[in-house]
């Protein structure tokens, strides 16, 4: 068999595999916990789940402004004086991904009282019951799904508001654009959260109000994570 021959033939195999995969991927579906959002009249009507009503997620610009929109719609909602969108737009974090530490010192100068932890569903619940924002770090990336198969694709590390939690625990809201809730099974929720190592940063108001300064401020960070598109 000439060379020629044999060229062709592997062009063959590996396109006839390339389509292969295309048809596998579409007939299984992708996956991620963030593509689709619900309306919050279907979730407060069901009457299942606690939820903190009224963050306001702002739209960003550049390919890792999940940092600045979180934080920005955390700190707008435990400050009625700050515009969400306002606060975003002069955030950095727009074109790369943000530290928890970085999220934790800016959230500080800004006057709020921040903390940064290891969570678990159970302080999930306890500060959605108690109306105070948190910030997770999970992995947002797509899945492909095929019967009872899974297959990651690279990570994409993401920051977002923890927003509610089923009362069965079942699942994990998180908030979206226009009132909305990303609806995250639990077991999934929990499974890309580890790969934080679960980081929370949990954002309040200073009962003093506004302090202008970050004080003596790192007890506590987390790994070189960064919330981006791709990682």
């Amino acid at each position: 068999m000439s060379g020629a021959v044999q060229w062709r033939i592997r062009c063959l195999r590996r396109l006839r595999g390339a389509a292969w995969f295309a048809v596998t991927v579409a007939a299984a579906g992708c996956h991620s916990p963030i593509a689709i959002s619900h309306h919050p009249a279907g979730i407060l009507g069901s009457g299942e789940f606690d939820v903190i009503t009224g963050i306001d997620v702002p739209s960003v610009r550049g390919a890792a402004g999940c940092g600045a929109q979180a934080l920005a719609a955390a700190i707008a909602f435990v400050d009625d004086g700050v515009d969400a969108s306002a606060l975003a737009e002069e955030l950095p974090w727009h074109e790369h991904g943000a530290l928890a530490v970085e999220l934790l010192v800016e959230a500080r100068q800004r006057g709020c009282e921040a903390t940064i932890a290891r969570g678990d569903l159970l302080a999930l619940s306890q500060h959605v019951d108690a109306d105070v924002p948190v910030i997770v770090l999970f992995d947002s990336a797509y899945e492909v799904r095929w019967f009872f198969a899974r297959y990651d694709m690279p990570k994409v590390m993401h920051w977002a508001v923890v927003s509610g939690v089923q009362r069965n625990g079942e699942f994990v809201l998180l908030a979206a654009r226009d009132g909305r809730h990303h609806r995250v099974v639990r077991a999934e929720f929990e499974r890309r959260w580890a790969k934080s190592d679960c980081c929370m940063i949990v954002i309040r108001r200073q009962s003093e109000g506004c302090t202008g300064h970050a004080g003596g401020l790192i007890e506590a960070v987390s790994r070189d994570a960064r919330g981006r598109d791709a990682q």
